[in-house]
């Protein structure tokens, strides 16, 4: 079980996660994507409050270790919801695995699009990341 603190995104975050990033998303393209979108959160852009991304992360011994994110389900993603209030979980990062920190960012995810009225979840793992689908079977994800 983990016993960190997982919180809003902030600035001071970035250069963490631009590491756990590099470790865990191999294609520069993406990863670059991934951060320049982070960052626009951060910057609180137009586009990014339009699009309701929304970031957390784990710490743990006031270091990050984790990142996970969400929006809402873009228009490439709506041919696989069912509901018109969908979320598309958009990034899940680790530093370290194996120790309850990506479950309890889960859950937080989940709870918050609870609260903010979601009704489903969708998310792409791609084939490179094949072992993530192990996870997300726990929380009951259909493929």
């Amino acid at each position: 079980m983990f016993r960190g603190v997982i919180r809003n995104i902030s600035g001071d975050d970035f250069k963490a996660l631009e590491g756990i990033i590099g470790l865990y998303w191999p294609n520069n393209e993406f990863r670059s994507h991934l951060l320049q979108r982070i960052r626009s959160v951060l910057d609180g852009s137009p586009d990014s409050v339009k699009q309701g991304f929304k970031y957390f992360v784990a710490e743990d011994n006031s270091e990050v270790v984790w990142v996970i994110g969400f929006r809402n389900a873009p228009g490439h993603m709506l041919s696989f919801t069912k509901t018109g209030k969908s979320l598309e979980f958009y990034i899940l990062a680790v530093k370290n695995q194996g120790d309850g920190v990506g479950r309890a960012l889960v859950e937080k995810m989940l709870e918050t699009a609870n609260v903010l009225g979601y009704t489903e979840v969708v998310l792409f793992s791609p084939d490179s990341l094949e072992t993530s689908w192990g996870f997300y079977d726990h929380f009951g994800f259909q493929r």
